[in-house]
């Protein structure tokens, strides 16, 4: 499923159970306080559609970023910098590591990515 923000423009997945959002770190990690962001709206609807985990990757430096939606909702915040309202979670709330690290799954280890 396509999670689109207010203006319509495609800027996750919900795959499954998990929102997955693919950017480049370097231009959209918030510097200030250091931290992820989402559109309310679209963090509402994954919410709303079953939505368990959220996990975020780095295009630019291979990191994935990865938390759950109890964990952002419970303890993310609110920001408007005039793109919207957004809500926030602080890096030190995510855990990181690499898309090319081995995953178990029913079928075995598979590579994640």
């Amino acid at each position: 499923m396509k999670l689109r923000k207010s203006d319509g423009v495609v800027v996750a997945d919900l795959v499954g159970t998990t929102v997955v959002k693919r950017v480049k770190e370097e231009k959209h990690i918030l510097r200030k306080p250091l931290s992820w962001a989402f559109d309310k709206k679209i963090i509402d609807e994954a919410y709303a559609n079953g939505a368990t985990d959220i996990r975020i990757e780095a295009t630019d430096t291979d990191k994935v970023y990865k938390t759950s939606i109890k964990n952002f909702m419970d303890n993310s915040f609110i920001l408007d910098r005039g793109f919207g309202r957004q809500v926030a979670l602080l890096l030190k709330h995510w855990t990181t590591g690499n898309p090319k690290e081995k995953q178990m799954s029913l079928f075995g280890v598979q590579e994640i990515g």
